[in-house]
């Protein structure tokens, strides 16, 4: 509970709603790293996270409207990426390809954020396009260089799983 302490009632909705988002990331977070300290994938997890914490803020991307589909939501994306990494084999020929359409498609489509989020300027939408592309450059870049690379093999699946959930996202 948050005491008044001199602030508004709007400023204490505000700290209220922080605490709570904080709070619910906070616990995702340890259940997910529970989940695959569990599965032997503790350091997969950690390069996922990774990846996915220098692309997402860019791209923006799908949302879940309760924790529980949240948690469920991410869990499987997590699951997805490294499951991907592990089975599936990239060529040079693939990567190209793949790259391609990923810039594709974030020129077209990036950043993709909630009905509820303020819309953001045509500059500002733009740097976001261009940080977007360098990142998925340089990793793709750095993947052809270091293919064995456990970072970098789940890397390029973050980002190919991401632009696959961004192209099926509508625009806002």
């Amino acid at each position: 509970m948050v005491h008044d302490h001199g602030f508004s009632g709007l400023e204490l909705a505000k700290i209220e709603y922080v605490g709570k988002i904080v709070f619910g990331e906070l616990t995702k977070l340890i259940i997910l790293l529970s989940i695959f300290s569990l599965l032997g994938q503790l350091v997969s997890f950690i390069y996922i996270f990774i990846a996915l914490s220098l692309f997402r803020p860019i791209s923006g991307g799908i949302h879940m409207n309760t924790y529980i589909k949240c948690l469920t939501f991410t869990l499987f994306f997590f699951m997805v990426v490294l499951f991907c990494s592990q089975l599936l084999t990239l060529t040079t020929a693939s990567l190209v390809i793949i790259t391609i359409s990923e810039i594709t498609i974030i020129i077209i489509r990036v950043p993709v954020y909630g009905n509820n989020r303020p819309k953001l300027s045509v500059n500002r939408c733009n740097r976001f396009k261009v940080m977007g592309c360098v990142i998925i450059l340089i990793h793709m870049l750095l993947f052809q260089i270091t293919e064995t690379n456990p970072y970098l093999q789940l890397a390029v699946w973050v980002h190919i799983y991401q632009i696959i959930l961004l192209s099926l996202r509508r625009k806002v």
